[in-house]
């Protein structure tokens, strides 16, 4: 598949080189994302900034790894189909209660431990609970 794009080239005015640079690698890591119908990285970070939400606390609310949340959003790596679908869900605020209510991970704010968190047990873990201790 032959995808076009117009990207800015530069040339040397000494050697006569031509090269690109990082802009340019963002456009055609935009064109492939529009292809696929995928989120393009300055999307999801447009996302995350309109949720007001650093990536530790995105990755809580999606259980994405925020390690996956930074290279999407620098474009490192391209998400599959089922994550962008998440994400795209994100952009109506009604889907983001409803995930953040759903939650069964809490934040407890301590002084001693402000990165703390810990489990809420709900009765469907309590029925599981049989396995291990906590």
């Amino acid at each position: 598949i032959l995808l076009k794009a117009i990207i800015p080239v530069h040339t040397c005015s000494y050697c006569d080189l031509s090269y690109t640079d990082s802009e340019a690698e963002d456009i055609k890591h935009e064109t492939v994302c529009n292809f696929l119908d995928i989120l393009p990285p300055s999307k999801i970070r447009g996302l995350r900034a309109s949720l007001k939400m650093t990536r530790i606390q995105l990755a809580d609310l999606t259980g994405f790894g925020s390690a996956s949340l930074s290279r999407w959003e620098k474009g490192t790596l391209i998400q599959n189909k089922a994550s962008d679908n998440l994400l795209k869900l994100l952009m109506e605020p009604s889907n983001v209660s409803l995930l953040s209510e759903s939650s069964s991970v809490v934040k407890i704010v301590d002084e001693d431990a402000p990165n703390f968190r810990a489990l809420k047990i709900d009765s469907y873990m309590q029925e599981r609970s049989y396995g291990f201790v906590l």
